[in-house]
């Protein structure tokens, strides 16, 4: 959780309704310090006590207006990873969705020999500390 996230969806304007600015607000509280959340419609559907519909046109109305680009498509085996424009910044999918010459320059490798996800740009679902531990 993000407190700057949520601290910047409580600053934003405009929204349709008080539906869709909590719908952001608990999104950002999924949001990490680089300002990305991986929730699942469902999850957010529950935290907002809402119909999945209502979540997924909140959701499409923060793309359209530049608060949030989806950079990974969620199925039924993973969510969605949504990137929150905190610093006000408009940003087109192609500009942060990586690429696969970018993925394979940026793999850092782990001297613990232990299994990890890939780590991406920095950012990885699960990280462990400078001591070799989970």
């Amino acid at each position: 959780m993000s407190w700057q996230a949520t601290s910047w969806a409580k600053r934003t304007r405009g929204h349709k309704s008080y539906g869709r600015k909590l719908v952001l607000m608990v999104l950002a509280d999924y949001a990490d310090a680089n300002g990305l959340a991986w929730p699942s419609v469902s999850d957010l559907a529950d935290d907002c006590e809402m119909s999945k519909r209502s979540v997924i046109y909140a959701l499409k109305d923060f793309k359209e207006q530049g608060y949030v680009s989806q950079i990974r498509r969620g199925n039924s085996r993973a969510s969605s990873l949504y990137q929150l424009h905190i610093s006000g910044d408009s940003v087109s999918e192609d500009q942060i969705a990586p690429t696969p010459e970018s993925v394979s320059a940026t793999v850092n490798t782990c001297k613990c020999n232990r299994e990890h996800r890939t780590h991406i740009r920095g950012v990885t679902e699960r990280s462990h500390t400078a001591g070799g531990g989970p």
